[in-house]
Order: structure tokens, then sequence, then C-alpha cells
């Protein structure tokens, strides 16, 4: 709206002038002044105001500003207002002092800006007041600088006269007028008539529309909340919250708020500082004002240490019911107080839960309030989410992805969404150490602004032995709360069995009497560890504060529990100062050449429960030695892990009664020790690698033994058959034992015995005659049996496929692959065998064996070709098998992969088809001798009629040299099968008889279908 002169608004001075009796001489004094221009002047809160706009906007300190004529509505009107604003829990500025004096004071300026809503109030003598014109102006200006919402109310006057300056409220702006027009002040009155213009035409509110005043301020109230739930969520970038959209959706989802039928607790769980608080403040400052009390309870941790839980329940449940005066402070809540929170909807954050019983204490049950109501719980520990809500209503927080991290990062350190030039390598390794935690980003961006890159060096070389103090105060709260041995097994995983076997550290700490699997799974909960793929693991910032407690058990290095640093270990070792504190030594040597140590450097360490001497980098650039022997190892030690130990055997007094794992691999041992020991806790036995071992002890004493690793031992000659005692048995490999001659037959008796690898046992000429026996056991069975390049092996038993199993998934594979001497009858038997349990639906099996023929009972043949076609002459296809001959003169080198079936399904029509891709995984093909096949097969429900299928078979290769590439090669699989399985051909389980008893009129599948193949169905497509 362009500035008014006196010539464009006769009118409007005719008016003034009837009203105040005002002459014409007065009124051409002012005349001058027709032509004058509007000049906003920069002042201080102006400047504010603007800078505001653009340096990105603060928490307000107000929800709602209300510009009133007190006069006209203090009594009446105003105070329901505000009382309804109170209910709603909209904090409201109400300027309660009777104005004196025409300047409005810069306190109450800045508390306009300070506020995402005006509420400008227009009732019959609101314009006659210079003050509330000010006001007016202010709130305009924050609407156009600010973004602020701005709602007028018409109480008792008509809009049109607001906008046009008609009636009574034109006649109230007429005196306002004409005082400033005396005190030559018409800049001024041009802005009032701006403002005035411009705020009475925004949508508001009508009294005349509405009787009820009651009703009039409750809508205005819910008006007012879905207008500040929209204002504040358009800060979240402003407020610096990078990625807290898509978080806050995945939230909302949970919430699912549009349901009323029923009442919802959702959790938000992550570790400390990962920002579930930020998230639930922004969850709860967008859905607040859909309901009828809301409350966010801030650190429940702390306030239930600070003052009685009775204390804070009463305070909720005060600002849920809008009834500061009442008076409750009994345990259990009076009914009437029950009857009022169970018609009222809420909406309650409680924050920082570690204890699940606070929330009875503190009227956190859903079951208090009326339906609709929503309860967040936000919490470091899985458990307390498991006990308020069900699990797919728990929402993990993740972390801050790249893109995100260097934009918040940015942010602090430098006040824009990027890095400055010249500071993005090193902003990057800032990130990466803050591994997409926002309170690590934010402290660490706060500490590095305006600094110099050499000062951000420093830094950084800083943290990777110093942390900062204020991260690790925040991530200890949850180490804090741990049970004395749930704290040991957190150091122990920190400081010395990160990325270790999930497995393997419930073995070592049970061996510990550490009670390792409920302590994992509560550390888990508490995310203080991860589970990844079975692997324990944890964030690098919490293994930094598991190291740095240790750093303050002593300043002497031989007096802490754990030791991981090379130089912290050489010292204590090769000084002999350590003490009895230590328990726990990892030791990597790689590129660090050769520590010697002393025959008693361990005599010290009477407590040690796991010592790991290892070559990470496997560079073989560094070694532990002991040129004058070893005279003791502690009789604590769970974990013995020396790779390279350069020793023909462990110290005679050594007593490993408490080894629950030994692994020596790479070592000198020809013998593990003179005699044999009593090792009833050892479950895990690797002596891999060593080359001068010629003898395994007697191990019918190592009752729990479950995995036994001799791969590459070249000078072992035999097994001892002691070896078939060991009922907990589990893996077995022999891998590259090239002087082993045989296998014991004693291995017929492992009960739980599921993996054999007797690959590249040059010498071994034959498997135990009653392996089949393995048939008899129950689950678990033997599943995977490794033979490859065994060239001298010549029969092998099959029988244990037919064994019957509760397993209903299982899974074999079975590798012969190299085989080249197998005999041929046992090749063929092999082969049917692997078919026979194909027809069994839940039977899975992989046969990769030299050789060059499709089994002969399989249905569809291609002699001379990769590809093969025919009709399906029955519906209920529920499997197939796939069979391929592999000429590796047709596909060389040594690259990756795998046996692709391209498989098309056509029905009767021939305008329908699917199509599917079966994948065998082979490795590296190019390392056969000769001729193989590979048989396989795939389970599935075909529920479509097809009548005709097409099958197309080649190799699949990728390479990574010298960049990736991969190729398809059809000339490599030069004969093919397939067999289709229906579901009227699954040989029955529960009337299978044994194999050597059928009945010859009962033909068995294979045989059947034999009969039945039709070699015209038979097409080379090759």
């Amino acid at each position: 709206m362009s500035n008014l002169t006196t010539e464009t608004r006769p009118e409007r001075l005719k008016m003034v002038d009837q009203v105040l009796n005002i002459t014409n001489d007065k009124k051409s004094k002012n005349k001058s002044l027709a032509t004058r221009q509007t000049i906003t002047k920069a002042t201080p809160t102006n400047a504010k105001a603007i800078a505001r706009k653009f340096t990105g906007a603060m928490a307000r300190k107000y929800d709602v500003f209300i510009s009133f004529r007190g006069k006209d509505i203090r009594e009446g009107f105003l105070s329901h207002l505000f009382d309804a604003l109170q209910r709603k829990q909209i904090n409201t500025f109400l300027d309660e002092n009777l104005r004196k004096g025409e300047e409005i004071p810069p306190t109450l300026l800045e508390t306009i800006e300070d506020s995402y809503v005006s509420i400008v109030v227009f009732s019959q003598n609101y314009a006659d007041s210079p003050w509330c014109l000010d006001e007016l102006v202010k709130i305009l200006e924050c609407k156009e600088t600010l973004g602020q919402v701005v709602l007028p109310i018409f109480y008792h006057v008509y809009p049109t006269d607001v906008q046009n300056l008609t009636g009574n409220f034109g006649e109230a702006f007429a005196f306002a007028e004409h005082r400033e027009e005396l005190k030559g002040y018409l800049d001024k009155v041009d802005k009032w008539l701006h403002a005035l213009t411009e705020i009475s035409n925004l949508s508001g509110w009508d009294s005349r529309n509405i009787k009820s005043e009651c009703k009039l301020v409750e809508k205005i109230a819910n008006d007012v909340s879905e207008k500040l739930r929209h204002a504040s969520s358009s800060d979240s970038y402003n407020d610096n919250l990078v990625g807290i959209d898509s978080r806050v959706k995945k939230v909302e989802s949970l919430l699912c708020i549009e349901s009323t039928n029923d009442k919802r607790a959702i959790g938000i769980w992550g570790m400390g500082g990962i920002g579930k608080t930020t998230i639930a403040g922004e969850v709860f400052s967008r859905i607040m004002a859909k309901f009828d009390g809301h409350y966010f309870v801030d650190n429940v941790r702390e306030e239930m240490r600070k003052q009685r839980p009775i204390v804070l329940r009463d305070k909720i449940i005060h600002q849920l019911l809008g009834d500061k005066n009442l008076y409750i402070n009994t345990p259990k809540l009076h009914a009437f107080i029950r009857r009022r929170l169970k018609n009222k909807k809420v909406v309650i954050v409680f924050d920082d839960v570690d204890d699940p019983n606070h929330l009875k204490l503190l009227a956190g049950e859903c079951a208090l309030y009326h339906n609709g109501s929503r309860i967040i719980v936000t919490s470091r520990d899985r458990h307390v989410h498991k006990n308020v809500c069900p699990e797919d209503y728990i929402y993990e927080v993740e972390k801050l992805n790249y893109d995100e991290d260097l934009c918040l990062f940015s942010l602090y350190a430098f006040k824009q969404n990027h890095p400055k030039k010249g500071y993005v390598n090193i902003s990057k390794k800032v990130i990466a150490y803050a591994q997409g935690i926002p309170l690590a980003l934010r402290i660490l961006g706060s500490t590095l602004y305006d600094k110099e890159i050499e000062e951000w060096e420093s830094e950084l070389e800083k943290l990777k032995d110093i942390p900062d103090m204020n991260i690790q105060a925040v991530l200890k709260i949850s180490y804090d709360g741990l049970e004395r041995h749930e704290k040991s097994i957190f150091l122990d995983i920190a400081c010395l069995l990160k990325e270790e076997l999930k497995d393997r550290v419930e073995r070592i700490l049970e061996g510990c009497d550490f009670f390792p699997r409920r302590a994992i799974s509560h550390l888990i909960d508490k995310s203080l560890v991860t589970d990844s793929n079975g692997r324990m693991g944890m964030h690098d910032l919490l293994q930094q504060m598991g190291k740095d407690i240790i750093y303050e058990e002593s300043k002497q290095l031989g007096e802490r529990s754990r030791l991981w640093k090379y130089k912290d270990i050489c010292h204590v070792l090769t000084t002999n100062a350590v003490t009895e504190n230590v328990e726990g030594i990892l030791l990597d040597v790689s590129g660090n050449g050769y520590l010697e140590l002393s025959s008693i450097a361990f005599t010290k360490m009477c407590n040690l429960r796991f010592l790991k001497l290892f070559d990470a980098s496997y560079s073989r650039q560094g070694q532990v030695l002991l040129p004058s022997g070893l005279e003791f190892l502690p009789e604590e030690l769970r974990y013995l892990y020396w790779e390279r130990y350069p020793l023909k055997s462990l110290p005679l007094n050594f007593c490993p009664k408490n080894l629950v794992e030994l692994h020596m691999p790479r070592s000198n041992l020809i013998q593990l020790w003179n005699r044999d020991k009593a090792l009833g806790n050892l479950k895990y036995l690797d002596l891999s690698y060593s080359f001068e071992l010629t003898r395994v002890p007697d191990l019918s004493s190592v009752s729990n033994l479950e995995v036994l690793y001799l791969d590459e031992c070249r000078s072992l000659i035999e097994i001892l058959s002691s070896i078939g005692k060991l009922k907990c048995l589990k893996e077995v490999t022999l891998n590259d034992c090239k002087k082993l001659h045989s296998i014991p037959q004693s291995i017929c008796n492992l009960k739980s015995l599921t993996d054999l690898d007797i690959s590249y046992c040059l010498n071994v000429n034959g498997l135990p005659e009653n392996i089949g026996d393995l048939e008899l056991l129950k689950l678990p069975c033997l599943e995977e049996l490794h033979a490859s390049n065994c060239t001298s092996l010549e029969s092998a038993s099959t029988s244990f496929l037919f064994q019957e199993h509760e397993d209903e998934e299982e899974e074999k594979y079975l590798d012969f692959r190299n085989c080249i001497n197998l005999d041929k009858g046992v090749y063929e038997k092999v082969m049917e065998d692997v078919l026979e349990t194909h027809l069994l639906k839940h039977k899975v099996v992989k046969l990769f064996i030299a050789g060059d023929e499709v089994p002969q009972t399989m249905r569809y043949k291609n002699q001379s070709g990769s590809s093969l076609s025919f009709i399906l002459d029955r519906p209920h296809l529920i499997g197939l098998s796939f069979c391929a001959v592999f000429d590796p003169k047709n596909c060389p080198g040594d690259d990756m992969a795998d046996i692709i079936c391209k498989a098309q399904f056509i029905d009767k029509s021939g305008d329908n088809s699917k199509n599917f891709d079966f994948y065998l995984m082979i490795l590296k093909v190019g390392l056969s001798y000769s001729e193989h096949v590979f048989l396989w097969n795939e389970l599935f429900n075909m529920e479509d009629s097809f009548v005709e299928a097409s099958f197309q078979f080649c190799i699949h290769k990728v390479s990574f040299k010298p960049t990736y590439h991969e190729d398809f090669d059809y000339e490599a699989i030069i004969k093919c099968g397939v067999h289709p399985v229906f579901r009227d051909d699954c040989l029955c389980r529960d009337k299978k008889r044994s194999r050597n008893q059928e009945d010859e009129e009962d033909e068995p599948s294979p045989q059947r279908l034999k009969q039945e193949q039709n070699p015209s169905h038979t097409q080379d497509k090759s």
C-alpha cells in the first residue's frame, strides 16, 4: 500500500475536522507535508530482527503476544482468552501494566519479536491508542521480516469498519491521527494506516459470528495451537536440526495420531548423544496442538533423583488438567482425579527414562487417559521400551549420514552449511571421528569454530588419546548404570574383543563366570554394544570412553587391568613392571619388528584371563620371540591366541584347565606339550598352518571341544581314534594335511558333526565306510562335506543324505572338486543320491564333483549344449533340479564365477511368461583340473499354470582386475539337464522306508521318471 497524502484522502481529513472542529488554518499548516515519504528507521530492535532473519532464528521466548485496548476488554474477553490459551499450555505474554505515556518501551517491542504468534484484538477504542497502533506497526514488521503469524480478532466491531476506517472505529482512529499531525509526526500516521490496512485484511475471527464467548475463545485457542505447530516445525533448519524431518516422520508414523480409537505408547531408542530428546521435542511441538493436554517431562532419570516422584507426578497432572490449584499429594490418585484424566486426550513425552517403573509413578500409563492419547518415551535402554510398548513401536534413531554430518558440523564450525575453502579434508576427518553422532558434531564444531587449521590438526591428534570431556560425560551415563560384571564385560569388548564373533565372546566370558548372554543382551539394549552380523561392535566414541576408564585406573601402566597399546605392552613386559591387576593383553605386532621377552615375562600376571599376540596385517614383519624359552603361563587364562609361537611346545608346567579357546596358528609347535593335560573347558582348538606339527594330543579328555582346526598342518600323519569320543565336536577342518593317510573310523561316532573338510588331503584315498552311520544321529547332522583336491580319493559314501532330520529347511553342500580318481561307480551313485534327495521337498543339496556326465535319471538332458526346453505335462511344479557340465578349457583364468540358469515359463496362450535366474556359486572355476558336474536344486511353489519351459545355462564371471567387470560364457557349459519336481512326485517322508529294503514292485521315483523320459521333448538350442 502506497503512503497516503493529504491530497489522496480529503474525505478522511474532512471527517477529522468535523469531529474535532479543527479550522482550515490549522489544516493548512501541515499542507507542506503533503508529499512526504515514510522512512523506516534502523532501530536496535529492527536491526536485530533483520539479523535474525538471515542468521537463523533461535527458539522464541513466547508462543503468543496479545495486542489489546485494556479499557475495552481487560476484565472480560481478554481474561477468558488468556485462560483458554493457558489451558492449551500456550505460553502467552499479557501486558498487565496500565500503559502510561505515549511511547512504547523497547522491552515491549522485543517481546513482540520474541513471540511466534501475535493476536490483535480490534475493539471499539483500539485505534484511539497510539500505544496499540505502535504495537500494530511492530507486529506487521515481525510478520514481514520474521514470518511471525498474525491473527486478528474483530471484537464487537465490523471488520469493514477496521479495514475502511469507518464507524466508531474510524472515529477513534481520527483522534489519534489528528494528535500526531499536530505534533508533526505524519510519517507515523502513515505507518499506522498501512499496518491497520494490512492486518485487518488477514484471515481472523469475528465475534459476531459466534454468540457464545466461551466457544469463541476455545476455537481461537485451537486455531492458535495449530498455527504454533506449523510455526515451530518451520524453525527446524534455523535451529540447526539437520536431518530432523525424516526422523520425525518415522516417529509420527508410529504414533498414528489420526487413529483416535486407541491409546498408544511408543519408544525412541539410541545411544547417548544421538538425538533422542531433540527428535521427541520436535515431534511434541508439531503435534501438541491436537491434544487437550500436553507435557514434556525433561530428564526423568535426573529428576527422579532430585525430587520425590509424587511431586513430579502432581506437577504433570496440574499441567494436563490446567489446574494449578489442584492439591493431590497422595500416593494413589483420587477417583475424581482419575475421572478428569480419563476425559483428557493427552500427549506426554517422558525423556531419558532408565527405569520402566518410573512411568507408573509419574502417571505415565496409557490407561489413565482418553482414547487418542499418546505417550512418547526416550531411553538409552531398549529394555525400558519393551516394558512400555510392543517391539514394533520402538524407533531406533539412525546415525546421521555423511551429508547430514558435514552440514551439521559446518553449521557449528563455520556458521554455514558447508566447510570453508581449505577446510574440506580436515572436516571429513572430524566427522569420521564423530561417526554420525549429533552431540559430538555440535561440540567439536563449536570447539573448532574460528580456529586456524593448525589448531584443528592439533585437536584431532589430541582426540586420539584424550577424548572430549563433554562428549564423554554424556556417554558415560549409560556405563555408570551397569552392574559390576556388566562393566567388566563392556570393558573387555571395548579394549579386547571388539569385532570378535559374538559366539566366541560369549564362550570366553562364560569361562570367566560372567553370565555373558544376559549381560550382552542388556548392553545391546542400552546401546552400548552392537551385534552386527554375529560380531560384537560398538561406536568408536564408546570404545574410546571404555579405554579412557582403563586409563583412569592408574598412572602406572602395569597396574591397569587391560593393555592394548604396543608401546605400553612392550614397556611392562620388557621391564617386568606388570602386576596382578592385568587381566587382558591385546598385542598387534604387525610392522613392529621382533619383540624379545624373557622366560618369566608373564610370571606376575596371575589374574591374566585374555592373551592375544597377533599380526593383523599378515605382514610377517612382527613377532614375539622367546630366546630363553617360556617358563610360565597363568592358570587363569581363558583365551590364548599366539600367532607364530616360536617354541616347539607350551610350558610343561602350564595348567590349561580354564582355557576355553586355544589358537596357535603359524606356530613352530611340534606338539602342544610333552604329556596330556586336563582340558575340560576347551571348546576351540586351532593349530592351523603349524607346518612342523606331527601329532595332536589325545583328545579324549577334551569332552567339550566343538571346533578343531588343523588346516595345512603338513607334517601331521594321523588323527588319533580318540577323536570319536568328542560328542560335542561340530567342525573338523583338515584342509591340505598332505601327509595324512586316513580318517579314523571313529569319526562316524561324532553325534554333533556338521562340517568336515578334507580338501587337498592328497593321500587320503577314502572316507570311512560307515560315515553313513551319521544318519542314525539326531539334529544337528553333517551339513557340509569338503573333499576338494583329494586326488587320491577313490571312495565316498553319501548315505547320510537320507537320514531323518528335524530341520525342515536343511541345506547340504558336497564338494568333490578335482577328486579325479573317484571310482566311476561311486561317482554315479553320489549323483543319483543327490538327485533323489531333490525329490524330497525339504532336501536342498548342492554337489560339485569331477565328471562329465549328466545323471542318467535326470528327466530332460542336452548332451551337447547349454540350453534345452520341454513341455510341462503336469500342474503344481514345486521345484527344479539343475545339472551343468563344465569344461575348464573353455573358461581359463581364476576369476570369481557362478553358474546361472536363466529360465522362462510360458502359459497356454503363449502371451504370458515369467522369467527367473537360478544361481549356484562356484568361486574360481579356472582352478579345476578337468570337466566337472554341478548339480543343485531350487524349491518354490509355482501357482501359475504354465505349459512350456526353456532353460539357458552359462558361467557368470566377475573380475576386479584392473577394474570391476563381468562376463557371461555360454560355451563353457558343454552338457546340461533339468529335472522338474511336481507335488505328486515328492516322496512322503512319513511313508519312506529304508533305501535298502524298498519293495521291488514300488520303484523309486528316479527309476519311474527314467521310464517316463520322452526324448522328443529335448531340443538342442546351443
